[in-house]
């Protein structure tokens, strides 16, 4: 439901104010610009791309665990990487790692991802950021708007 909000207004927000940047995760940086990230302390923000591999909901039932593929599995490190926001957190690139996999065939491939990442708290950004003339989220300060108090 956080998630499909995120890209609801973010889709909304582009329709009506046109962004110019090459990316999805671009637009989000240029969105959120004035928003700071120093509560994200793993260095990735998971918004911060399209996800497919849904992260965020993988394995969330106990009784019914999800099982991944080689092609979900590179998904998921995929978005990992591009949502990394903080040069001090260093990754392999996709593409490498994928050869790394792929060229590896004295092993059996077994593969598992333990990554920490931050996400948007939807219900805070509700009450506490507002967009401003130029299309980007603001947090308000305590003269500067009263319509978002």
């Amino acid at each position: 439901m956080k998630k499909s909000s995120i890209l609801i207004i973010f889709v909304g927000i582009t329709t009506f104010f046109p962004i110019h940047a090459q990316t999805y995760t671009d637009a989000i940086d240029s969105i959120f610009f004035h928003i700071g990230k120093t509560d994200a302390k793993t260095g990735i923000i998971y918004e911060r791309v399209l996800s497919f591999a849904n992260l965020t909901h993988y394995n969330s039932l106990e009784d019914h665990p999800d099982t991944s593929n080689f092609s979900h599995f590179l998904r998921a490190y995929n978005e990992l990487c591009r949502a990394t926001f903080r040069p001090s957190v260093t990754m392999i690139p996709p593409d490498t790692f994928k050869r790394l996999i792929e060229n590896d065939t004295t092993r059996i491939q077994i593969g598992m991802l333990h990554f920490n990442f931050n996400t948007f708290d939807t219900s805070v950004a509700r009450h506490k950021l507002y967009f401003d003339s130029d299309s980007v989220l603001r947090i308000p300060s305590p003269r500067a708007c009263t319509c978002c108090a």
